[in-house]
């Protein structure tokens, strides 16, 4: 679109004609609009890190290089120096005990870990960072700070997770590079026909151009434009389809008891000691790959944060969709990592930041809806995948082949006005009634791209018979008793009602074509949303209006009046009905 808007405002200022500030100023209002919603995604992405970090700024009390005890931030801790623990601190750094009046200490390792018991720690034993003293006093040396603590790991995973973009973005972007690679090469076709072989004038073809960068390009392709329903709940194991594992910071012995009792089973690894095996042994002498065991696996005991991180990973690399529930900040690398990060209703700031996902209410009985809400997205997202690339297919072709077979140029702005209200329409099928596929869903997008081109030829042929009919025949005049349209090519000289009638037959069927790429039969069967249907009628209502009635100058439009309009809606209706006998 930015390129749409040089083209309005810069390129387009030549033959002594002035810029052409009504296309520029729609297109500029267009980008404010995706610029606003960028910046604030953008804002939102940064609030685990944020939420991490802040944490890592404790006071504590120290000694270095002997001398008397302070009290300092823990940011400006070093290695070597000596702190001390109190019943009720929290750990500030990675340390080792070097001293306890009672032998040992007893720590809460929950948010690191996962651990539900405290954990007991001797002289000569390593504390972590965010864990908290339940028990007995102890000095301790410091032995790494900051980003080198497993607390700040954590982080620095988190953040690297979100820097990688989702299944759904990448997706959206083969769809976007279609819809692009189609609008190039027409543009150059078109502009080698019309400079080349018609001789247009620069304006004239500049216009051309225009219509076909403003009516290709997939303008609300907005992957937030789902968000709002995911705000359900997630648990996977009880759908078919869906395989779960339990990854967590208790002892092996108490995570098999936990899937015994839960009925998931109770095959389950350390998943430190499958690491330290296989780079012992390799998958020598009948011993398994890691990626065997973490795909067979019922679960894992005793992991750090980086060891959820890294069976997320590697279940991805499998090429498996992964998503994963925590409530720690031991969980948040995991949960950014996830293709589907779930943070529970109690779950500290960093997992809820890291999460894609919040609960709002306790426990996990009701969170099958999200895997059923889930896949309705999927629904919609391909109807609205195949609607795009179709309109994109629909647009290039039609308006292309007017010029080369009529040297037909359409207004860019009016092309403008039937993407905005197109738009309009097609975000409601967010809120429309699907079916959720009994199975996990995967993406086909050799499928999708097969149906919109079908789709977009098909509509570009009706847009050009209904064209030639009213403008080569007199069969409309004989029929329905409308007014006579004396079109002319000469030097762009065209009627200015054959505008708003081509305008009012391309955005009715292109509107109607939703109908259909919902729909897995006759779309009549299928019932769609009222949500829907009556952002249907109000821009077609708009629609039609713009056609009956505009007189804009600025824009050649004069209003065909009502006849005509009827006649659109007859036409347009046949050639949906056909199109659905598919």
């Amino acid at each position: 679109m930015e390129v749409a808007a040089v083209v309005a405002i810069a390129l387009s200022n030549g033959d002594n004609d002035p810029p052409d500030w009504p296309d520029f100023v729609g297109i500029v209002f267009l980008l404010l609009l995706n610029a606003t919603i960028g910046y604030i995604e953008k804002y939102r992405a940064g609030n685990a890190v944020a939420a991490l970090m802040a944490s890592l700024t404790p006071e504590c009390q120290v000694k270095r290089n002997n001398e008397t005890w302070s009290i300092i931030q823990a940011s400006e801790l070093v290695p070597g120096d000596i702190i001390a623990i109190k019943l009720g601190n929290a750990i500030p750094a990675d340390a080792r005990i070097t001293s306890s009046p009672g032998g040992k200490i007893s720590l809460d390792q929950a948010a690191l870990t996962g651990e539900s018991l405290p954990v007991s720690k001797t002289i000569g034993d390593e504390i972590l960072s965010s864990t908290i003293c339940k028990q007995g006093e102890c000095e301790a040396i410091i032995i790494a700070t900051g980003p080198n603590t497993q607390f700040g790991r954590a982080a620095k995973i988190v953040g690297s997770a979100r820097d990688e973009m989702g299944h759904l973005q990448k997706i959206l972007a083969k769809i976007g590079n279609f819809c692009l690679i189609a609008i190039a090469t027409f543009i150059v076709i078109e502009i080698l026909v019309m400079y080349a072989g018609f001789h247009y004038d620069y304006r004239r073809g500049i216009n051309n151009i225009l219509v076909l960068l403003i009516g290709g390009l997939p303008i609300a392709i907005e992957t937030n434009l789902w968000s709002h329903i995911l705000s359900y709940f997630l648990f996977p194991f009880v759908l078919s389809g869906v395989r779960v594992k339990m990854i967590t910071g208790d002892q092996l012995e108490i995570a098999k008891e936990t899937g015994r009792r839960l009925g998931m089973g109770d095959t389950m690894y350390v998943y430190e000691d499958l690491i330290r095996s296989q780079a012992e042994h390799g998958s020598k002498n009948g011993n398994p790959k890691i990626d065997d065991i973490v795909f067979s696996a019922d679960g894992f005991a005793s992991v750090f944060p980086e060891h959820k991180f890294e069976i997320v990973k590697r279940l991805q690399d499998m090429g498996h969709m992964v998503a994963m529930t925590g409530d720690g900040v031991n969980d948040a690398p995991a949960l950014a990592k996830a293709n589907v990060g779930v943070a529970v209703s109690d779950a500290c700031d960093a997992a809820r930041s890291a999460a894609a996902i919040v609960l709002t209410e306790p426990g996990l009985s009701v969170i099958i809806d999200a895997i059923l809400g889930s896949r309705q997205i999927f629904a919609r997202m391909t109807s609205y995948a195949v609607y795009t690339c179709s309109i994109t297919i629909r647009v290039i072709v039609a308006f292309a082949l007017l010029i080369f077979i009529f040297e037909y140029d359409f207004p860019p702005f009016m092309i403008l006005i039937m993407a905005i209200l197109n738009d309009g329409t097609i975000m409601t099928i967010s809120k429309d009634h699907v079916q959720p596929s009994p199975k996990p869903n995967k993406w086909f997008l050799k499928r999708i791209f097969i149906s919109a081109v079908i789709y977009g030829l098909y509509l570009a042929a009706s847009t050009l018979a209904f064209f030639a009919i009213a403008t080569e025949t007199s069969f409309f005049q004989d029929h329905f008793g409308v007014n006579v349209l004396e079109y002319t090519s000469n030097e762009g000289n065209i009627n200015d009602n054959l505008n708003s009638i081509i305008y009012l037959q391309m955005s009715t069927i292109s509107q109607a074509l939703i109908f259909i790429t919902r729909s897995h039969g006759f779309f009549f069967t299928e019932r769609p949303t009222l949500l829907l249907v009556a952002a249907f009628v109000i821009t077609q209502l708009s629609a039609t209006l713009i056609a009956v009635y505009a007189n804009w100058g600025f824009t050649d439009i004069r209003g065909c009046g009502w006849s005509w309009a009827g006649n659109n809606v007859y036409s347009s209706s046949n050639y949906i009905f056909q199109l659905n006998l598919k």
